[in-house]
């Protein structure tokens, strides 16, 4: 069964960025996710939609080979 939220370590680990960095743009609302408590540092969850555009948006470059001289 595919997970329906992601932590943001998780979606951190996927795209090659620091945990700090995807919170980062969830603040500045470049990243959908919703607190799962109510207290000011309860954890963000995101759902796995809003996950799969961030990696297709921000995932790791791919890395080119070089090319033979």
């Amino acid at each position: 069964m595919k997970k329906k939220y992601l932590t943001i370590k998780e979606l951190a680990n996927a795209i090659g960025v620091a945990p700090a960095t995807v919170t980062k743009w969830i603040r500045d609302g470049k990243v959908i996710a919703y607190q799962v408590g109510p207290y000011e540092l309860s954890p963000y969850r995101i759902p796995a939609s809003e996950a799969e555009r961030v990696i297709r948006e921000y995932g790791p470059p791919v890395e080119s080979k070089p090319t033979p001289a």
